[in-house]
């Protein structure tokens, strides 16, 4: 309980600090005139959905914008960046978005920060099955690049982090362990509210919190660090 209380107070904190980034006294809106504000954080729907009409209202439009992809989609300009607003303001806002990597439209406010927890989801869960395979996998005897190739023959997605599930070197940070953990709260509350059933995505959770008390500040490839054998205690 201490620590769901803790969560909240956090995630309370964030959403004040980014409510006044555009509506504080020093604010983004105070400058607002007919200018396009995107949201590209991975923050959940409830404040983008908050903020729009509020922008709006000071003069300007809002166009929410969270990316799947890291530092290396960024510099490449393969971002993958959904888009929901007002279609003007995804408009106006295209010409830099698509800069940036691929633009996909997905319906109203609040959609794109939605979609984005369920990639987001399912990074984690891959990456968790993927710690536990690669362990049970060498575990059994096979090598251990053996094992890695065939898990990321069936899911890409991990080569990025090759590194950390088969040497368990956790840096340099592309996404933070703690961060996935946020991501997987925000995206297991939107669920809940939906009426979703979703056991996995929750187990996945409880790995990753177990994961987070030591190793949250390094890359999300960390959770292998839950297998990571023990020297054997003397004798």
């Amino acid at each position: 309980m201490r620590k769901r209380s803790a969560w909240a107070g956090s995630r309370r904190v964030r959403r004040t600090r980014r409510k006044a980034a555009y509506l504080g006294a020093e604010g983004a809106a105070k400058a607002a005139k007919r200018q396009v504000f995107v949201e590209m954080s991975t923050a959940g729907p409830d404040i983008a959905k908050e903020l729009a009409p509020l922008i709006e209202k000071a003069g300007a439009q809002f166009v929410e914008a969270p990316v799947l992809g890291s530092i290396g989609a960024v510099e490449a300009g393969t971002l993958v960046i959904f888009v929901a607003g007002r279609e003007a303001a995804i408009e106006g806002a295209r010409p830099v978005l698509k800069d940036l990597g691929e633009v996909r439209r997905v319906g109203d406010i609040g959609s794109a920060a939605s979609l984005k927890l369920v990639a987001n989801s399912m990074l984690a869960g891959v990456g968790a099955l993927a710690a536990e395979l690669q362990a049970a996998g060498t575990g059994a005897g096979l090598n251990r690049e053996d094992v890695f190739w065939v898990l990321s023959r069936i899911a890409p997605v991990l080569n990025a982090r090759k590194a950390g599930f088969v040497e368990h070197r956790y840096e340099p940070v592309n996404f933070a362990l703690r961060d996935a953990l946020k991501d997987l709260r925000l995206a297991l509350e939107v669920y809940q509210r939906a009426g979703a059933t979703t056991p996995i995505t929750k187990a996945t959770e409880e790995l990753y919190e177990r994961a987070a008390r030591t190793s949250g500040d390094l890359d999300m490839s960390a959770i292998a660090a839950l297998y990571e054998r023990k020297p054997a205690p003397a004798k």
